[in-house]
């Protein structure tokens, strides 16, 4: 949901070409797998977009350390700088905003206007987004809401098994 989220504020903002900075492999939670560029996918396949932004799709090689961020973002700044201009993206979602940060400081490296030539997207709306410049847009994944459904399906899901009782309210 938060990357259709993502891609439906850039392509309000009329962007139509948008890359993500990033990409990591799918994570499986009771046997179903969950990417964090699933719904960025959908919204993108939905407005005939995918298949361009596939080209600006970078993965994160190693999430460990600051250094890797700054590779990636690096990486992704001197590829986007040396492409001709109306064959780049002209909107970046990141991973989180780790990616971002890193982002903006190879792009403020080269002197690349943000977001006049590249707008930037982050997720994960830290508290850090607004001491950077320019100040980090990002995507709030609401971890509270994220948490209850998951507890909410377990909870089902154990009651359908038998393997607990859900309490109920009882009238007084």
């Amino acid at each position: 949901v938060a990357g259709e989220v993502a891609v439906d504020y850039l392509l309000g903002l009329g962007h139509r070409s948008i890359g993500l900075l990033g990409s990591a492999p799918p994570t499986e939670l009771l046997g179903k797998t969950f990417s964090n560029q699933d719904g960025m996918e959908r919204a993108l396949d939905a407005a005939g977009l995918l298949e361009d932004a596939m080209r600006w799709f970078v993965p994160i090689e190693d999430e460990s350390s600051p250094a890797g961020y700054l590779g990636m973002a690096s990486r992704f700044v001197e590829r986007w700088a040396t492409t001709d201009a109306d064959a780049r993206p002209t909107a970046v979602v990141c991973k989180n905003d780790q990616a971002a940060f890193a982002l903006l400081a190879a792009l403020a490296e080269r002197r690349i206007d943000v977001p006049g030539d590249l707008s930037v997207l982050g997720y994960d709306n830290t508290s850090e987004g607004e001491f950077v410049y320019p100040p980090l847009t990002s995507v709030d994944p609401r971890i509270d809401v994220c948490v209850g459904e998951v507890v909410d399906r377990l909870l089902r899901l154990l009651d359908r098994t038998g393997e607990i009782e859900t309490p109920h309210a009882s009238g007084a």
